[in-house]
């Protein structure tokens, strides 16, 4: 390492640096364009900063993209509590406080500046990125993750970036993100115009982090058994993340009542009350923080112990994300979803209400062009114009998409509708919106399997966000529920003579129906008339649908069923699965454990990867 870099690192705080660090900055340093994938707390805010003290050194400066202002100003305090030269650009302060902030940006007297995607709305911005007398030596975009419509919380701004990078030339260009599966990184290289970046993966597995997922037959069951593991954790503070804000409310209401001490975060709360809820947290005033997905990026706590997800989470990234928060410090801690199916229908109805179709974007904002509404009176005004068939929350989705890309004015208590001027704000395709509905679907049914899925819960994790070392779904962990279940030998899945019965009814359906309806033919509850005489019907009728859903998805997972893309997802019989049905049911690859093979796993040592 340089004296250069040893001093920088010095100068950040820090002696040593993480596995995988080294050579991201090595690359960035190298001219590299670089996709970067590092779990929360792996530290990949260090592999820009680093690069950002360096290059300042040598007269080079570096523009961070955030979107988050709390986490911009939580860096930049860091950093100048160091001695970095360095600040945000930031809507909460006054027009002259940015003025003098870009003005030393400029002139080159800051290592870092961190701005939002939306800075870049700004004509006056850009022209004065053109006549910077230091030259641009990083681009570093965080959460890049944001750019990719079929990432797990994209955000048009990021998408202008692009256009920005190209601009601006900056030497370097590096995007980080915490949670991207291949498709997502591909995208994200696509969108920044990278020619041939480098790639780096690291960090994913945590494996003093045990995850289980806990089935629950009724909703009433779930308040209870949170309270229990809160009341019964092993030390350090809880963390439970729920779907909604009137969920969370309930949650907090109900530990409180059990005697813990609890906070609450969700983004209804005024930036003082959230912010008196964070301090608290994290100087140790709470045994439990009750959240929604608004809390956590940017908050590093070591003796978080429990992460608790009492409602099922929309998306594998968002979840392993939060679950991320336990275990900071490296000892052992616990990540857990109570898996209620009733919940399925709530999150569904979530992804929907928040992608409004073309023709409610279109609507919305005729009616608005013909006369200002009242902001208070808009919902209920509109939804007389689209139908009851169109819920209040699928309105305000409308409006705010349209306000974000300047089709909507807020002014005097009214919502006026005009056209942006162009390049001013991101481009609008009103279509965007129910593609980003079919992939968070595609997305929450990944939770789904998750939540059902037979095998190692690290495996299937892990595998689904692209990590070669656990591509075999005979990998595992030792340190998850269903490792837990092969050790000590209880049941995982069912048997494999179910399974081939199963395939058997799929392959006969050829390919028509979805599971739920597949497993109603295998059970002989449907009431189609033309499935009557189909010989396989009914011949699993002994079985427990939940049982069936268990032996589905292990079929999936084994690649001996296929399952199409869209609204409506249909089940089909892979190749693989045709050749698997020719032979006997204890025959073929990976079968189910059998009681035999599960006490065999006794003798293997726990988290080990095979």
């Amino acid at each position: 390492m340089s004296d250069a870099l040893h001093g920088g690192l010095a100068a950040l705080g820090y002696e040593t640096l993480r596995p995988g660090q080294a050579q991201i900055i090595a690359d960035i340093f190298s001219g590299q364009q670089v996709v970067a994938v590092m779990p929360t707390g792996s530290g990949k805010s260090l592999c820009y900063q680093l690069p950002a003290v360096v290059l300042h050194g040598r007269g080079e400066a570096t523009l961070v993209v955030s979107p988050l202002i709390a986490l911009m100003k939580d860096q930049v305090d860091g950093l100048r509590a160091r001695g970095v030269a360095a600040a945000a650009l930031t809507s909460s302060d006054s027009s002259d406080e940015r003025d003098v902030v870009l003005g030393q940006f400029l002139r080159g007297e800051l290592a870092l500046l961190y701005v939002a995607p939306e800075r870049f709305r700004s004509p006056r911005f850009l022209d004065a990125l053109r006549g910077m007398k230091a030259p641009l030596g990083l681009l570093a975009i965080d959460e890049a993750h944001c750019i990719s419509e079929w990432g797990h919380d994209f955000r048009p701004e990021y998408r202008r970036l692009g256009a920005v990078a190209r601009e601006l030339s900056p030497a370097r260009i590096a995007a980080f993100t915490a949670t991207a599966t291949p498709e997502v990184r591909a995208d994200i290289a696509h969108q920044l115009g990278m020619e041939a970046p480098q790639f780096h993966l690291y960090g994913f597995d945590r494996p003093n982090l045990h995850l289980a997922v806990e089935p629950l037959a009724h909703l009433n069951e779930k308040v209870p058994r949170m309270v229990e593991l809160l009341r019964t954790r092993e030390g350090g503070v809880g963390v439970v993340y729920a779907s909604t804000r009137k969920r969370a409310e309930e949650y907090r209401d109900a530990i409180a009542a059990a005697g813990m001490r609890v906070g609450l975060y969700h983004a209804g709360l005024g930036e003082q009350e959230r912010g008196r809820a964070q301090e608290a947290f994290m100087n140790g005033d709470v045994d439990v923080m009750v959240a929604t997905n608004a809390f956590g990026m940017g908050v590093d706590k070591s003796d978080v112990r429990l992460v608790i997800h009492p409602d099922v989470p929309r998306t594998l990234e968002a979840y392993y994300q939060e679950a991320g928060r336990a275990g900071r410090d490296g000892a052992a801690a616990r990540a857990l979803i109570l898996f209620a199916r009733a919940d399925i229908r709530l999150q569904q109805f979530l992804i929907d209400s928040s992608a409004p179709d073309a023709h409610v974007l279109r609507t919305v904002w005729k009616v608005l062009r013909e006369g200002a509404v009242g902001l208070a009176q808009a919902t209920a005004a509109l939804q007389r114009e689209l139908g009851k068939g169109v819920h209040e929350m699928t309105i305000d989705a409308a409006l705010r998409i349209l306000e974000r890309h300047g089709y909507l004015r807020a002014e005097n208590d009214v919502w006026l509708a005009e056209k942006p001027s162009p390049g001013q704000f991101a481009d609008f395709d009103p279509e965007l919106y129910s593609r980003r509905a079919a992939a968070e679907h595609a997305k929450f049914r990944r939770v789904l399997d998750y939540c059902g899925a037979s095998t190692c819960r690290r495996q299937y994790l892990l595998h689904y966000f692209g990590d070669p070392a656990w591509a075999l779904p005979q990998t595992t962990c030792g340190f998850c529920d269903r490792c837990d279940q092969v050790v000590y030998g209880q049941a995982q899945g069912g048997d494999e003579v179910v399974s081939h019965t199963l395939l058997a009814v799929i392959a006969a359906l050829g390919g028509r129906f979805g599971r739920k309806r597949v497993i109603a033919v295998a059970r002989g509850t449907d009431d189609d008339p033309r499935l009557a005489e189909l010989p396989e019907r009914g011949k699993l009728r002994r079985n427990k649908q939940e049982s069936l859903f268990e032996a589905m998805r292990w079929l999936e997972q084994q690649g001996y069923v296929a399952t199409s893309t869209g609204e409506y997802p249909t089940v089909a019989c892979t190749a693989q699965g045709r050749k698997w049905l020719t032979q006997t049911p204890t025959a073929g690859a990976a079968p189910m454990p059998s009681t035999a093979a599960r006490r065999a796993g006794k003798s293997r040592a726990p988290r080990s990867r095979r």
